[in-house]
Parts: structure tokens; sequence; C-alpha cells
């Protein structure tokens, strides 16, 4: 079995972008996290100020000792060294990236990763298998855990931006959150607020419809949406614009403004790729604990829907069942997946009754449900 080294939130190249033709030129502009994203969106890492480019034009990603570069489906498409970019590539110092009207000159610095940081973590690691990825092979190569360097820019990045909107990853709290979903938006829009707090009601006269047809258009742009509110609003906006569609039998001709405006900028500013309710909406996002000062807070007892859309005991042990379950043991597998080992052959991971407690769950017996799950751990 070959070790392998494992490198946490170490910087692994140095790279920068110079402007060298357009409405920006002679900026510079350096690559300082582990993604950066180019565009003409404000908000994004590098905001170009050129009409020709997209909001999300391109993403950089630091590799150790490079980085690569992709085209996120932009309008107008992007050039490196005057080739289309049509697949993801590696950026080799001096190379010229096309976008709309702007020009850049990437360099780069080869760093030696050893030469002022920390002996890495030697890790076991897993049988070989062939890298699928080009920078799987690059890593590889170094003989870096893919995981471990996937966990570590995320949880980077996430500290980097301040908030978790690109998606839940991490050590210590696997795929949820690190900290509890939002209770309120900003009061600009605490009509959205409002009307969730009715939509089991709504629901049951068959008024939701014309409520949300009446509800004032909203703006979702950073300046009057900001990014922290960025997954409440997601949820809310996403679970209405589906309990819109679904609350009747007759499917609507079309979605009210008041829905379809702010969600398509909402998916926009997440990268999703069009208005859907995801399953972080669904289910990841929307708890709030009952009391939070209890050992182990996260549990189906402890937990209440944020949004119900019918509000019974099957919807919310159905719902928050799986949070328990995500809360409890994505941490484990993460960690084993980092470290090279397997969770099936014990990386502190309990071992679960997952049988029983999803038919306690299924058959909304709560009380069983917590029988079982006790017994699990």
């Amino acid at each position: 079995m070959v070790a392998e080294k494992t490198i946490l939130s170490q910087r692994h190249s140095s790279g920068k972008l110079i402007v060298q033709q357009g409405p920006q030129a002679g900026n510079i502009f350096f690559l300082k996290g582990a993604l950066t994203i180019l565009g003409r969106e404000p908000g994004v890492d590098i905001a170009l100020n050129d009409p020709e480019c997209s909001r999300q034009h391109i993403r950089i990603t630091s590799l150790p000792g490079s980085y690569m570069i992709e085209d996120l489906g932009s309008t107008n498409g992007s050039l490196l060294n005057g080739e289309p970019l049509s697949k993801p590539q590696l950026l080799n110092s001096g190379d010229t990236i096309s976008l709309g009207k702007t020009i850049l000159i990437f360099e780069s610095k080869e760093l030696n990763l050893s030469s002022s940081s920390p002996d890495p973590v030697i890790q076991p690691a897993l049988e070989s298998v062939e890298p699928a990825h080009v920078y799987e092979k690059i890593l590889k190569e170094q003989g870096i855990i893919p995981s471990r360097y996937v966990l570590s820019n995320a949880i980077e990045t996430a500290q980097n931006l301040g908030h978790e909107n690109l998606g839940f990853l991490s050590e210590k709290h696997g795929f949820m959150p690190s900290r509890p979903p939002l209770l309120k938006l900003p009061p600009s829009h605490q009509a959205w607020d409002e009307i969730v707090k009715n939509l089991p009601e709504l629901y049951r006269t068959l008024k939701l419809r014309g409520t949300l047809e009446r509800m004032p258009i909203l703006s979702a742009d950073a300046d009057t949406l900001p990014d922290e509110y960025l997954l409440r609003a997601s949820m809310i906006i996403s679970i209405l614009g589906h309990a819109y569609f679904r609350i009747q039998p007759d499917s609507p001709s079309q979605m009210p403004d008041s829905i379809m405006q702010p969600w398509r900028k909402i998916t926009q500013r997440l990268g999703r790729p069009g208005p859907v309710l995801s399953y972080i909406d669904l289910i990841i996002y929307n708890w709030k604990l009952v009391n939070p000062a209890v050992e182990d807070p996260i549990t189906v007892e402890n937990m209440l829907l944020m949004v119900p859309t019918v509000d019974n005991i099957v919807e919310r042990i159905f719902y928050l069942g799986q949070v328990e379950i995500l809360s409890r043991h994505t941490r484990y597998w993460c960690g084993s997946a980092c470290s090279g080992s397997s969770a099936s052959r014990g990386s502190g991971c309990p071992e679960t009754r997952t049988g029983d407690y999803h038919r306690s769950v299924a058959s909304g017996d709560l009380q069983l449900a917590s029988e079982n799950r006790s017994e699990s751990t």
C-alpha cells in the first residue's frame, strides 16, 4: 500500500491575470482562492467591465503547481491562445485568455509545496485507480489524495466567501450546513417570509395560486438580497414555485412573475442550470431547531420544518429523518474518503439499523423511529 500526501489549506501555486486589452487594460488580478470566477456580474471574484462577457464567464481552479481554466457556458465563448475553450484546460505561464473585448495574460510562479509549509500528513491510500480527470492526474503525480484536496479547497473557499452558497462540504459537518439555516430574510423581503408561514393553510383552502399571483415582485439582485440570505431565499421561492404548479390538478399555463423573476436570478447566482426545487431547498436547508442547547440537537424530535407544505407528522418525519441521517453520518464518510480509508472497514462511523429506522419513518411512527435511532447509536 503506497503512502500519499494529504495537504490541507495550503497555497499550491501563485498566479495572476494581467489585462492586456479591454476596458480595464493595465489592471492586475491576483488568483487568491481555490476557485476564481470571472464575469461581468457584481459579486464574482473578478468582475470585468465588459458588456460582451457573460455574468459568470470562466472559472479558474487552483491545482498543485498549476491552474485549470474552463468556460461556464458563456454566450460569446472564450479563447485560450486563440483557440476555442471547449473543455477544461491547464494554464501555462504566458497564456492568452480572450473574453469578449478583454484579453488577459496569465502568469504564474511555481511554488515548492514543502518550502515554507509544515510537513504534509501521511495517510494510507486506497488501491490505485486510473484518474478520470486532468486535475486527478496532477494530484496523483504529486502523491496527494484527490478527495482531501477537494475537501480542503471547499473549506477554504467557503471561508473566503463568507457563505456556503456553492454547496455544503466540510470534514466536521459533511454535506450539512456548518451553521443552522437562517430563520428570516431581510426586511425588504419580509413578504416572502409571511407567505410561507401560511403555506399549509393556503394549501388546504386552495388559495395559494391567487395569493402568489398578488405577491409583489421583489428583486433578487446582490445589492438588495445579500449573499448570506441567498439559500433561504432559494428555499422559499423554490418551494413556492413547486407548490404553485402542483397545488391543483390543472397545470398553470405560466408561472407568475412574482415567482419566476426572482427564481431565475437566485438560480443564476447559485450557479444552478435553471429554476428547480433542489434537495438542498427541500431537505438540507429546510429545518430549524426546537432547542439549540441540547447535547445532540439535530434529531427528528428536536427539529421542525422551516417551510412545511401540508404540515403533518408524516411529512415532518420523512423530511427531517433525512436531515438527521445526513448530520450523523456524512461527516464520517467525508473523513473516511479523505483519509484514504473505507467507512465500511471502520472509520469511526457507527453501525446503523437503517432498515428499521426507515420503516419507522415510512409508517409515521415517531416513537418507534426514535427507539430505533437510539438503538442505532
